[in-house]
């Protein structure tokens, strides 16, 4: 790449290069792994102070036909999504036609009246406790290349007499939240989300190239296809599905650029800084715990630094956008390849142009961390297995080859790095452990936290239960969930008690903790002292009960 060096002003991408900033290249170098016209990538757009001072494509759009993607691709951005739905509430709110404290069922009056009520501000936040519908779909037999319709997820929901906490009481990612946003959106103003945005967000903004994609068989120029990888290369990873709030939103790198612009400079609604603060203020639970979860955007400290961020993932796409606002500064990354991590390409990108300006920089690399070095064979003391106290799910701590790891059912181990005698940090990821110890000095369980996020997770040490055959035996048969009007089986397999659903192969279940059964994917058996019916759990879906048939 030939670039002039005082202006730093480049033909093939634009960058525009003052002192101090990074050299393109370390910009490629984190993105050259996809950089080629076999395989699928991304855009990149690096923003400071309202104007883009990187922006490229790298790898392919479509793989068919042979284009790159460019900052003019037009990407899902799954997840991303949120901050735009929850935009549109805040608006139709400042309209008056509705209080994000209204109780949902004003609006969706066929949903179950529930113990307390559940409000669109904790929609909004993530505390309504009302259960993820893909979650939900997925356990009554769909999977996401299945189609279903609206009509289809607020039956679901509607169905779902329980929750997976009273309203306010936790904070737990759920779909469904977002989703009934888009349905409260076309009730109270006549317009589908898609409508409503696009009126009062997009046009308002002059992002011709951003919609939410409620029609699967819509043709959009430049989109980039989405893809996952095989063996043998890349298989295109796409969905029929329609809902639209939780995700569904069709963009570029180029008008995220003025989406962005407008946190500083409010153009939507009134207009004003009012509402730009609105949806940067994150939830509050019941208790007061203030979390940082906002409208569809996470608010943390990173380093000394505000952050604003949030990332998407579904089907071949990944998204991620973040922006530092202290320093004028973000960072947009979509990719159409499903293995691609945007969170962390994103925060490498960052962490060239601020280096400087963090106050604790974070090694990337695990093996540079020697802030403590401590003796390989003191890690036995930490090794066991270790169950969440609120909901059971287990860890395991071993060690392997003199280092310490994390284990977990059908994820990948992640190394952990002692900086303290009783204290122990993720490698890749902000997470903490701290130890917790009786008066003899051993182990107990520990504390899960993050110097970041809103986290603090209390873990127990267990002994596990050695299950027997006669433990299997008299639990197998069938469960039916009216909840999802879908029925289950317990069988034994050949190595124990498996899981038969409909829509999936058998999972395998073992058993820990005496009277639970534990799976991939976050799933927990629970069957009831009387054995009349079990209680499953399965990551964003908490207490489905199943009756014994």
């Amino acid at each position: 790449m030939n670039r002039v060096l005082f202006s730093g002003f480049c033909l093939i991408q634009v960058c525009f290069l003052v002192a101090g900033d990074p050299d393109p290249a370390d910009i490629d170098k984190i993105f050259s792994q996809w950089d080629k016209p076999n395989s699928p990538g991304c855009a990149v757009g690096v923003v400071r102070d309202g104007k883009f001072i990187f922006k490229k494509g790298y790898g392919m759009a479509n793989l068919e036909y042979g284009l790159p993607n460019s900052p003019d691709s037009v990407f899902r951005i799954a997840s991303t999504s949120k901050q735009f739905a929850a935009m549109a509430m805040a608006l139709l709110a400042e309209e008056g036609k509705v209080s994000l404290d209204d109780d949902i069922r004003k609006h969706l009056p066929e949903m179950p009246e529930y113990e307390r009520p559940v409000t669109i501000r904790q929609l909004i936040h993530h505390n309504s406790g009302i259960r993820d519908y893909l979650t939900l779909m997925s356990m009554s037999g769909l999977r996401d290349n299945d189609w279903y319709s609206d009509e289809d997820v607020m039956n679901m929901l509607a169905r779902q007499k329980g929750l997976n906490f009273k309203p306010g009481e936790e904070h737990l990612y759920s779909n469904s939240g977002y989703f009934l946003l888009s349905q409260i959106i076309l009730r109270v103003s006549g317009q589908t989300l898609r409508q409503y945005a696009h009126e009062k967000i997009f046009k308002p903004l002059g992002m011709s190239h951003t919609h939410f994609h409620d029609d699967h068989s819509e043709i959009v120029p430049k989109r980039a296809s989405g893809y996952r990888p095989t063996e043998n290369g890349f298989q295109i990873s796409m969905t029929t599905l329609e809902m639209c709030g939780d995700g569904g939103v069709f963009t570029t790198v180029e008008d995220l650029l003025k989406w962005d612009a407008n946190f500083y400079n409010n153009q939507l609604g009134k207009g004003g800084p009012a509402l730009i603060e609105q949806v940067l203020t994150p939830g509050k639970l019941n208790n007061g715990e203030v979390l940082t979860y906002a409208f569809g955007l996470t608010v943390r400290n990173d380093r000394g630094l505000k952050l604003v961020e949030h990332g998407g993932s579904f089907v071949g796409y990944r998204a991620e956008m973040i922006r530092y606002p202290e320093k004028k500064f973000s960072v947009i990354v979509l990719c159409n390849l499903g293995s691609m991590n945007p969170s962390q390409l994103a925060g490498e990108v960052a962490d060239l142009y601020l280096a400087d300006a963090f106050e604790a920089p974070v090694e990337k690399n695990a093996s540079s961390q020697k802030a403590y070095q401590a003796d390989p064979a003191s890690f036995q003391r930490y090794a066991g297995h270790y169950y969440r106290v609120d909901d059971h799910s287990i860890l395991n701590i071993v060690v392997k080859d003199q280092k310490l790891y994390r284990t977990m059912a059908n994820r990948p181990d992640e190394e952990l790095l002692p900086v303290s005698e009783w204290d122990v940090r993720y490698a890749s990821r902000d997470l903490h452990i701290a130890f917790q110890r009786n008066a003899g000095g051993t182990v107990t369980g520990f504390r899960l936290l993050s110097d970041s996020f809103n986290l603090d997770r209390p873990y127990q040490k267990f002994t596990p239960y050695q299950a027997e055959k006669k433990d299997y035996e008299a639990v197998t048969g069938k469960y039916y969930c009216p909840e999802l009007d879908v029925t289950y089986s317990l069988v034994l397999g050949e190595e124990g008690l498996e899981l038969q659903m409909p829509g999936s192969s058998n999972v395998a279940l073992a058993s820990q903790i005496k009277g639970e059964y534990h799976g991939p994917y976050g799933i927990r058996v629970v069957v009831n002292p009387s054995g009349d019916g079990l209680l499953i759990h399965a990551g964003r879906v908490k207490n489905l009960a199943f009756v014994r048939k």
